[in-house]
């Protein structure tokens, strides 16, 4: 496309709308759109019929958003000619089941691999070549990688080339902007050693790194991240020289340039299609698995959070670079990815409604995705059932979406746990709530409770309540809620597994006035059940039971003690 009929088209009405990141969240149809997905195992999406049956099943599952796959050795068999039969079934069925689409473009990369190149790929590596890695043995043999070199500049034009013709192709049928964002291929990097050691790698690696990266290091060594500043000057920091004498002739060093190289493979696929659709596009990163592993036993060059500073200057095209999260550390990870601005998004994950709390109340997260949703093998690692629990969270969030996404943005989101047992407090406006974390409410109590008479919770905590009325919390393990204000004495808490009890300020008596269970329904708040009775231990405490996700608004007030 030329240049200036790239502008017209920016300037057209139709795409002043199109899906972008704006101060870290997704606007899709200019309204904050937060994404409670599910990544399809990436082979189901490459058949309509296969997926028939499964697109009822997601939405069952409450999900507004599903991550699919566009393949290029589907989209180009042939070089230059392209079918989109596949891309087409799933914007179709995606709308057609009121959801929105993100698509994997699978081009060079999948899992460090490039098991979805074209076979006119793969069967010419002299002019599509692929990396090589040395022999593990020490004899400084060269082994062929199954992963195509970052340095091969017919194979980056190639898929380049495909991707612009996807994404144009979207621009041109997807209309009613079903499809919000692109990852740009998968897992990216290279495994079993820490840098290539191809012919084409080792004239890059022995050349003066790029002015562009010398003059951004001179200017920002108090700003870097820690993980690159210690690789860099451990080698003397130095802003002139070869890869080896500037980030060290070691695994670290290697992951450096891998880094580099990688980014601008995959910044050349991205302005590629962003010049025909620019949609927001980020790039996703198999994990550095525990601390001191070596690149190369996870994806030496990939989108690591210790690499974010080299992918930003490398790779200006992505919105985004984001974490596929599988380890136990999900809180930590969050934290690693939302340095220097980066919006985070979950695009794969295990599902479980704790690390959906943390992403969304706590890190403010664009989006939530476990991986292999149409997937009916619980417990194994490569695929999740999907867990009821989480199901309820997707029902409960999904028509608040406006609501929740206008609380991060204000910074009035406040998370309760996750945590298996515990308390918490929190402040809320001019009132003080006790949170009990992990409990959920069992048979109403033996015992006689005098109504409207309570302990005063500003002069002491609540004590618990009978062992046969509120007993811990065994789904897995926590409780969590999210809260979002309504005014001075009233909010919504929704969440599963907590029970709350309120104090005032000095000298005045905190008390409950309304607890209405119900649910949003388009943004629009419908109330219920009203819950002043026994549901609440006579108007004392608000319980969110812990068998799936439920919402309440609450109304406080205060009288003098």
């Amino acid at each position: 496309m030329k240049k200036s009929a790239l502008l017209l088209l920016l300037a057209s009405p139709a795409l002043a709308q199109i899906p972008h990141i704006q101060n870290g969240q997704l606007i899709v149809d200019n309204k904050p759109l937060i994404l409670l997905s599910g990544e399809l195992h990436n082979s189901s999406p490459s058949s309509p019929a296969y997926m028939a049956p499964i697109w009822d099943d997601l939405q069952k599952r409450h999900l507004n958003s599903v991550i699919g796959a566009a393949s290029w050795e589907l989209v180009e068999p042939t070089p230059g000619q392209y079918n989109f039969t596949a891309v087409d079934d799933q914007v179709k069925q995606a709308r057609a089941h009121n959801m929105h689409l993100v698509l994997i473009w699978f081009g060079s990369f999948k899992n460090a691999s490039y098991t979805y190149a074209p076979m006119w790929v793969k069967r010419d590596p002299a002019k599509y070549p692929l990396a090589q890695t040395l022999a593990k043995n020490g004899s400084g043999a060269l082994r062929t990688a199954n992963t195509l070199s970052i340095f091969g500049e017919a194979s980056v034009a190639a898929d380049a080339r495909a991707f612009a013709a996807f994404m144009r192709h979207l621009r041109e049928t997807d209309l009613h902007h079903t499809v919000v964002m692109i990852q740009v291929e998968n897992e990216t990097g290279l495994r079993n050693d820490s840098r290539d050691h191809s012919a084409l790698a080792d004239a890059a690696y022995k050349s003066p790194i790029p002015q562009e990266l010398s003059s951004w290091l001179g200017a920002h060594r108090d700003t870097m991240l820690p993980e690159l500043r210690a690789v860099w000057t451990a080698a003397g920091a130095k802003t002139s020289g070869s890869w080896a004498d500037v980030f060290g002739a070691n695994p670290a060093g290697d992951e450096v340039f891998m880094a580099w190289f990688t980014a601008k493979y995959l910044n050349t696929v991205a302005a590629a299609g962003q010049k025909e659709y620019p949609l927001p596009m980020y790039a996703n990163a198999w994990l550095v698995q525990f601390e001191g592993q070596t690149p190369g036993d996870y994806p030496s060059g990939g989108p690591v959070s210790r690499m974010m500073d080299i992918w930003h200057r490398a790779a200006p095209s992505f919105a985004l670079f984001a974490p596929d999260i599988y380890l136990a550390d999900f809180d930590g990870i969050c934290a690693s990815y939302t340095r220097e601005g980066n919006p985070l998004f979950i695009p794969e994950a295990r599902a479980n409604v704790g690390n959906l709390f943390i992403a969304l109340g706590k890190y403010r997260a664009i989006g939530y995705s476990p991986f292999g949703i149409d997937g009916d093998n619980p417990g194994s690692a490569g695929t999740n059932s999907f867990d009821p629990l989480l199901a309820s969270a997707y029902e409960a969030l999904g028509g608040m979406s406006t609501l929740l996404a206008k609380a991060q943005a204000e910074g009035t989101l406040q998370m309760i746990g996750p945590a298996a047992t515990g308390t918490q407090e929190l402040k809320l406006g001019d009132y003080t709530a006790h949170v009990e974390i992990g409990t959920k409410i069992g048979p109403a109590p033996k015992v006689a409770i005098t109504q409207n008479v309570a302990p005063d919770p500003a002069a002491a905590k609540p004590t618990a309540a009978p062992a046969t009325f509120l007993h811990p919390f065994t789904r897995d393990g926590r409780g969590q809620a999210l809260i979002i204000p309504d005014g001075p004495d009233s909010f919504y808490v929704v969440g599963s597994g907590i029970a709350m009890t309120f104090g005032a300020s000095s000298g005045r008596t905190a008390r409950i006035g309304e607890i209405d269970e119900g649910s949003f329904i388009d943004g629009k708040w419908i109330p219920e059940r009203r819950m002043n009775g026994d549901e609440s231990y006579g108007g004392y405490r608000v319980f969110l039971e812990g068998d799936r996700v439920r919402t309440a608004h609450v109304v406080l007030y205060s009288v003098p003690n």
